[in-house]
C-alpha cells in the first residue's frame, strides 16, 4: 500500500467532523497530489469555493504548476517555502499567501505544516 494512503488512513479518524449548513458531515479525504507526500482533507466544496485542510510533512515538495482559480493559503502550524513567479515567499503561522490565476508556483515544507487552502471558484480536482 502507498505510504501516502496509509498516512491518510491513520489521520482521517482523528479529523474533526465539519458540519455544513445542511447539517451533513463534510469531511472527505483524497491525496492532494499523486506522488507527493502532501495530503489534503476536503472540508467544503461548492461551485463558488473549495476549502481544504492540508498537511505537508517536512521536506515534502509540490512541483511547479498553476491554476485557473485564485488560491489562498493560510498556515496555522509549521513553515513553507513558496516560489511564485520566481519570487520566494516563506510563510508560517497566521501568514496568508494569495496566488492569482495563472501564477506559476511550487512549494517545499520547511517543517511539518498544517494549512487551510481555499480556491475561488472551486477548482476541478481540488479538493
Amino acid at each position: 500500500m502507498n505510504d501516502n494512503i496509509r498516512k491518510l488512513e491513520e489521520l482521517t479518524p482523528r479529523l474533526p467532523k465539519l458540519v455544513n449548513s445542511f447539517g451533513s458531515g463534510a469531511v472527505a479525504v483524497y491525496l492532494a497530489e499523486q506522488g507527493s507526500s502532501m495530503l489534503g482533507f476536503n472540508l467544503w466544496k461548492e461551485s463558488r469555493i473549495a476549502v481544504q485542510r492540508c498537511f505537508a510533512p517536512k521536506g515534502s515538495v509540490l512541483g511547479t504548476h498553476c491554476h485557473d482559480e485564485t488560491e489562498i493559503l493560510i498556515v496555522y502550524n509549521g513553515r513553507m517555502r513558496f516560489m511564485v513567479e520566481g519570487v520566494e515567499h516563506i510563510i508560517g503561522p497566521a501568514d496568508i499567501l494569495r496566488l492569482e490565476p495563472g501564477h506559476t508556483h511550487n512549494a517545499e515544507a520547511l517543517e511539518d505544516t498544517w494549512a487551510l487552502g481555499i480556491t475561488i471558484p472551486a477548482a476541478e480536482g481540488y479538493p
